[in-house]
């Protein structure tokens, strides 16, 4: 999840609620692995995913190889600096309306 203003427990929070808890599951053993992001572990965050019966797994520190999206990450921050290219508003931009595709399904 992407935010204009940074993620910190109150977004991730609420992404949980709006978001993941909303998501059909159609298995009863479903398990939401989160890496060590300092909110990512806050009781706030935690405790609705454990009451909707969900199992909760951390990755291990420093294992990017484990999640995901670090690929998607390494893939975008390379073809930006193949292009010898900075973070500008037009790439955050691009960032965010793939993320609000991401969030319309």
């Amino acid at each position: 999840m992407i935010t204009r203003d940074g993620n910190n427990e109150e977004t991730f929070k609420q992404f949980v609620i709006d978001k993941l808890l909303d998501f059909p599951i159609e298995q009863d053993n479903a398990v939401v692995v989160l890496d060590l992001a300092k909110y990512h572990g806050c009781q706030s965050v935690i405790k609705p995913l454990l009451e909707a019966g969900l199992s909760v797994i951390f990755l291990p520190p420093s294992s990017s190889n484990l999640n995901p999206i670090e690929k998607l990450w390494s893939i975008l921050k390379n073809n930006l600096s193949k292009r010898r290219a900075m973070y500008s508003s037009s790439d955050i931009n691009l960032l965010l309306k793939y993320d609000m595709l991401l969030e319309a399904h």
